[in-house]
């Protein structure tokens, strides 16, 4: 099963869990339901995604021909866990639904080492990939069962992400990667301030080129695409 299929399931075993609360309850409570305003909270999860490279130097693209090697042994699977926060304002069109906005700033430690599979003479060499700072601005959209609000949310995304290569001794980079991000999730009032959601993400930051600036007779330059997949669990304050 491949990961893009795996978050998928995921994201929908969250929306048919909540789904299943029933009407009694949900009338049953008596916090009252008003999702208008502004709010602020915090969020944290665990992220995987993929960095699939392309080899672009015409060094690297030697190396890779003469050793029967391909461009998917330098890929990469950068992942770990994450946490920040968040800001927003909804506007509820009518009782039933929801529109709003809703920006996030925080740190990762999202990062995978592999072994560069050419390296003549050089012990243990690595190739490093990280993913640390994140933010996002987006829209949502959601449907209100009560306490209970049904979303899906999509926008703007950018992460700083550094690789270093200890072969062929190249200096570390680091850069500012942007993109799109969509994603849905499931909110849920605990009083009539302070919420709960669960919400799974998923980032295309595009390619990034690597290295593009390596010496001509040792060009390494690389090609890099990378997405990102994201759950995560958080609180809202409502003001």
């Amino acid at each position: 099963m491949t990961m893009h299929k795996t978050s998928l399931l995921i994201l929908a075993s969250i929306l048919a869990g909540s789904a299943s609360a029933s009407a009694d309850e949900i009338l049953s409570n008596e916090v009252v339901s008003d999702w208008g305003g502004f709010y602020v909270g915090a969020h944290g999860g665990y992220a995987w995604g993929d960095n699939t490279s392309t080899a672009i130097g015409s060094r690297l693209q030697t190396i890779i021909t003469d050793n029967n090697l391909s461009d998917s042994d330098y890929d990469s699977s950068p992942k770990g866990a994450f946490g920040g926060l968040q800001a927003g304002v909804n506007l509820e069109v009518n009782p039933m639904f929801l529109i709003g906005l809703e920006a996030t700033v925080g740190y990762g430690d999202l990062s995978d080492t592999i072994t560069d599979p050419y390296a003549p003479g050089i012990t243990d060499p690595v190739i490093s990939t990280e993913i640390d700072w994140y933010g996002t601005v987006r829209a949502r959209a959601g449907y209100i069962a009560g306490q209970n609000l049904f979303y899906g949310t999509g926008g703007f995304a950018w992460a700083h992400a550094s690789v270093s290569m200890t072969s062929p001794g190249l200096p570390d980079q680091s850069a500012t990667l942007t993109g799109w991000v969509v994603g849905a999730g499931v909110e849920r009032q605990l009083t009539d301030k302070i919420s709960i959601k669960t919400e799974y993400l998923y980032t295309d930051y595009g390619s990034h080129t690597w290295f593009a600036d390596s010496p001509a007779d040792g060009d390494y330059a690389t090609a890099a695409d990378v997405d990102v997949h994201s759950l995560n669990m958080g609180m809202n304050f409502h003001f």
